[in-house]
């Protein structure tokens, strides 16, 4: 698949405050999964939103040649509570299925104004538990994302991003007026690049009323390891 990523020369009236997916109770996406230029698969976002309670899964199904080298599925698990009008991560969950599981399970906690992260990582050897504390806010890779979507103005400078079973500070940074063509279809938006340890994350967000992704690519060695792809809305529900 051919993709078009450049800047827009000329001005675009632009706004990215507008757009917000917790207007909506029920959300789900699909997309393209692409593993060092080969298919490997597809990965469902799905959102449902209860009062003040937000929760993400997101899935991702291997195909025949991913299961070949031991990734039959990915899944993660995010439940978000609303606490002063502030969203706040409670609880995240990752599994690996294949040819080695593994599991990891994050539980946020808040006291007067400390962040508290309990790490288990869950595997088929053994059970490792991790505790952390800081004056600032723990976040996984799928909040920052929540984040991403329903306020990007306010991304700020950096933050203590869980990856995996260890903390690590990520310094986000934001380019506006961007295009970005995936097949024959073009998105006017913005992206977010950051990096975590040796890897380069970068995420292409459309200006729509929920500022869906529809592009992302991660970079290892200035090499492109994995791509996904936005491919079709399933549910959108007020």
């Amino acid at each position: 698949m051919k993709i078009l990523y450049t800047i827009l020369l000329n001005l675009v009236i632009y706004s990215y405050g507008m757009a917000d997916i917790t207007q909506f109770s029920s959300y789900a996406a699909k997309y393209e999964v692409y593993y060092k230029g080969i298919e490997a698969g597809e990965m469902i976002f799905n959102y449902q939103k209860d009062g003040n309670e937000i929760d993400i899964t997101v899935e991702t199904i291997g195909n025949y040649l991913a299961k070949l080298i031991g990734r039959d599925k990915e899944i993660q698990k995010l439940k978000i509570k609303y606490k002063n009008s502030k969203p706040l991560p409670i609880y995240y969950e990752y599994k690996k299925i294949g040819k080695k599981n593994k599991e990891y399970r994050y539980n946020y906690s808040y006291l007067k104004n400390k962040y508290e992260l309990e790490i288990n990582e869950i595997s088929n050897i053994n059970d490792i538990k991790k505790e952390f504390k800081s004056d600032e806010m723990f976040i996984d890779g799928l909040f920052f994302k929540f984040l991403s979507m329903t306020n990007p103005k306010n991304i700020k400078n950096e933050y203590n991003l869980v990856s995996k079973d260890n903390v690590r500070k990520i310094y986000p940074i934001i380019k506006k007026n961007q295009k970005i063509r995936i097949g024959d279809k073009s998105f006017t938006g913005f992206s977010i690049t950051y990096v975590n340890k040796n890897k380069n994350n970068i995420t292409f967000y459309a200006v729509d009323d929920i500022n869906k992704m529809v592009y992302k690519e991660v970079r290892k060695n200035d090499k492109s390891i994995l791509k996904i792809y936005f491919k079709e809305e399933l549910i959108k529900i007020k």
